[in-house]
């Protein structure tokens, strides 16, 4: 005694046949139906790969950058038996991280307001106006303001 139609029947989905949602939900995981055009492609990931290249600079060179003309530039020269330098150049090594730190709590939220792809150009950006800050720094407060806006680029 079944009283169902064959319109009911229409809309129940059968085993295995997925609905038209899920189709929809495995359309968008498909990278391969990315709307962007292709420079759009190409320049987000240049972005990222300068934003890569930076970050592997700063951890090459600004961290251990013992130059005496940068140690006088930014006031914390002589390192050499003089606890509040060492501290003070420390310090600029550390707030790079707590930049970095920043940026990851706020990098999900971001993607998915944004979408990723803005995401990572956005990022790519701002750690590049990190590294722009960091290259005019003519103090302590202006380096380690480039490191922060640079780490959360990262």
């Amino acid at each position: 005694m079944d009283s169902k139609t064959s319109s009911d029947m229409d809309e129940i989905p059968e085993k295995g046949v997925s609905s038209a949602s899920d189709k929809a939900l495995k359309e968008q995981d498909n990278y391969e139906n990315l709307n962007y055009p292709e420079p759009w492609k190409f320049e987000s990931g240049s972005l990222a790969g300068v934003a890569i290249m930076f970050y592997g600079y700063d951890q090459g060179e600004c961290r251990n950058n013992l130059n005496p003309h940068y140690q006088e530039l930014m006031g914390i020269a002589p390192i050499e038996g003089n606890s509040r330098n060492v501290a003070a150049l420390g310090g600029i090594v550390s707030v790079y991280y707590g930049g970095t730190l920043i940026g990851a709590l706020i990098a999900g939220s971001l993607a998915d307001r944004m979408g990723r792809i803005k995401a990572v150009v956005f990022g790519c950006l701002w750690a590049l106006l990190g590294a722009v800050f960091q290259a005019s720094a003519y103090n302590i407060t202006w380096i380690c303001f480039g490191q922060v806006i640079s780490g959360v680029g990262v």
